[in-house]
């Protein structure tokens, strides 16, 4: 039972690891097309420097499912791993109202001239009747967010900071857009009003705790975080030595792919221009549901997606470490250019880890020469820190950009799936980012790829 696998990110690692029970590695192999593994989780190195940095935030969390966490912690080596405590690892906060919120990364509306209103407003969606929608994926956040919040707060808190995340109307975005940010909650009790509350599981559902290191146990989320040594490269590292010590064949600098569907036949070049071709049993496309439909020269343009933006990374060494135990923070002010800040120091488990990395989304006007001053300046009105501060700094464009989640944009990532799914044989399998209805999030696709293969 040949089984290859296209795509060498985490599905494709995930993917590999998942079949192993069932069959022996020699039967699987993976086809990179890169020249390391793991996608953005492959991180950046910077030799010169002796450092690394991540390409974003990826903290990991436990699935809760015994066989998958067994399985990842396989793939890490366990003394790799650095596992927190439950409530711990995963500290967020924003940008808002002109502070640093430490306590949450929820909107915090208690100084708001409004919040009363809000308050109002959400307590009648608490004392009432009907289920209290969730946000999904792909519906308009904005007319889900009202049902939940009210006007008050989604016209007055909630929009204004999508569209400053996102550079789009908020009445264009879907719920994902929420999601990806967590905004699925506000804070507008101090903590003695929220315990008096926090037994009813519809006001816990839409009023946040007012300080997440308070959080009652009752109330905690028990799977824990964890991190690895040497970042996300450490874990694909990990996975890569797991894999091929099992047998498994991994390929990269994978060009000129081509797939032959009907007589199961997947050809292609290595580095050298030297010619490929493997027969299989099952074909694993492991990229989403866009990179498959890329693989399989499928036109995209007929399925309605938007333009991805530009999307960049800042990578920084400070002169001294961020005092705050936040691990990351998003920018809900207008006049930031920043969308999230990524503060290694919180989860590595260095004192002095002085690295942080910080994304920006759009913002074209600056050039990738000023963003590092720009940055210190920003970060410098909310204490991170001071004139000077950066000793070192560069700027990474990821090639792929950044799909704004977008009503318009989800509806064609459901299409296309959907499209890809009654188009192709039962023995291609499709696993990543948007499959089943638009998984995303790092636990959905280890998730889904695993139930996906785990009876094959």
């Amino acid at each position: 039972m040949k089984q290859v696998i296209v795509g060498g990110g985490l599905a494709g690692l995930v993917a590999a690891a998942s079949l192993l029970p069932r069959m022996s590695g020699k039967d699987i192999l993976i086809l990179e097309r890169e020249a390391t593994l793991g996608g953005l989780l492959a991180g950046v190195h910077y030799p010169e420097q002796g450092l690394y940095f991540d390409k974003g935030t990826h903290l990991f969390r436990e699935t809760g499912e015994t066989e998958i966490d067994a399985m990842l912690q396989r793939m890490a080596g366990e003394e790799s791993i650095r596992m927190f405590s439950p409530g711990q690892g995963g500290h967020a906060g924003a940008v808002y109202q002109g502070r640093l919120q430490h306590n949450s990364h929820f909107p915090d509306v208690r100084q708001h001239p409004d919040r009363q209103t809000m308050l109002d407003d959400v307590w009648g969606v608490v004392t009432g009747m009907q289920p209290i929608r969730p946000i999904t994926t792909s519906e308009s956040v904005t007319e889900v967010a009202l049902e939940r919040f009210g006007e008050a707060y989604v016209n007055g808190v909630l929009s204004p900071i999508l569209t400053q995340l996102f550079k789009r109307p908020a009445s264009e975005l879907a719920g994902f857009a929420a999601l990806l940010c967590g905004l699925t909650r506000l804070v507008g009790y101090d903590q003695r009003d929220w315990l008096a509350h926090c037994g009813n599981e519809r006001f816990r559902e839409l009023i946040a705790v007012p300080d997440q290191r308070e959080m009652p146990v009752s109330c905690a989320n028990v799977l824990r975080r964890y991190y690895f040594k040497g970042g996300t490269a450490g874990f694909v590292e990990s996975a890569e030595r797991y894999l091929a010590a099992q047998g498994v064949r991994i390929i990269r600098q994978t060009h000129e792919l081509s797939c032959d569907i009907q007589s199961r036949t997947i050809g292609w070049r290595d580095e050298r221009g030297d010619a490929f071709q493997e027969e299989f049993t099952q074909l694993i496309l492991g990229n989403g549901v866009v990179g498959a439909a890329r693989q399989l020269n499928i036109d995209l343009s007929t399925f309605g997606f938007e333009r991805p933006i530009l999307h960049r990374l800042v990578h920084m060494q400070l002169a001294r470490p961020v005092e705050s135990d936040l691990c990351y923070f998003y920018a809900f002010d207008p006049g930031l250019d920043f969308f999230r800040v990524t503060n290694y120091r919180a989860f590595s488990g260095e004192s002095d880890d002085r690295r942080i990395t910080i994304e920006i989304l759009a913002n074209e006007h600056l050039a990738d020469v000023e963003l590092a001053s720009v940055m210190e300046e920003q970060l410098g009105r909310i204490g991170i820190c001071r004139p000077g501060s950066v000793l070192w700094s560069d700027v990474q464009r990821l090639h792929t950009g950044f799909p704004v989640p977008t009503v318009k944009n989800m509806n064609a990532m459901r299409t296309l799936d959907a499209y890809l799914r009654q188009s192709l044989p039962a023995y291609v399998r499709l696993c990543g980012v948007g499959v089943d209805g638009g998984v995303f999030f790092q636990n959905e696709v280890i998730q889904n790829v695993f139930r996906t293969l785990s009876n094959e």
